[in-house]
């Protein structure tokens, strides 16, 4: 009996951790999002999934009202799900990527010769932001941001 409450208890955390908002997000309303503060970006796979554990949670809105960074820019698929506040400023560069070693991780000689990657994640971006001028000719080596006028013009403004 005790077993089976421990294991009850242990299955509800886990499906409570899996509904947690992704790191930086709170709820605004039932179904709306906002992402504040200072987002750094990181790695790409982690976003990925966060992606997906927001379509899962049903989220019709993300407000983006931050400083999102690189990796963040991929909740941009959610397309016109997504609005930003004045703050927004959304940064994008080319894909890096690392490898592991004996002592923590470093840049691969490869960083971002895999152009395809790039292009790939270009592609699933809504096409006006695709349309650009900061990343038109594909993503730079240096961050490039959208923001401001030009962010609500192609994102469109949150409400």
């Amino acid at each position: 009996m005790i077993v089976a409450v421990i294991a009850a208890a242990m299955v509800s955390a886990v499906k409570a951790s899996q509904d947690r908002l992704p790191y930086g997000m709170k709820w605004v309303t039932p179904g709306v999002v906002r992402l504040a503060g200072y987002n750094p970006g990181g790695f790409l796979a982690r976003y990925l999934i966060d992606l997906e554990k927001l379509k899962r949670l049903g989220v019709r809105q993300l407000q983006l009202d931050a400083t999102c960074a690189s990796a963040c820019t991929v909740f941009l698929r959610l397309g016109e799900r997504v609005c930003v506040t004045g703050r927004a400023r959304i940064g994008f560069h080319k894909i890096v990527l690392h490898e592991r070693t004996r002592f923590g991780r470093r840049q691969s000689p490869f960083s971002s010769a895999d152009h395809n990657l790039n292009d790939k994640f270009l592609q699933r971006l809504p096409a006006k932001i695709r349309s650009w001028r900061g990343i038109s000719g594909g993503l730079p080596w240096r961050m490039a941001w959208l923001e401001g006028a030009e962010a609500a013009r192609l994102i469109g403004r949150c409400s």
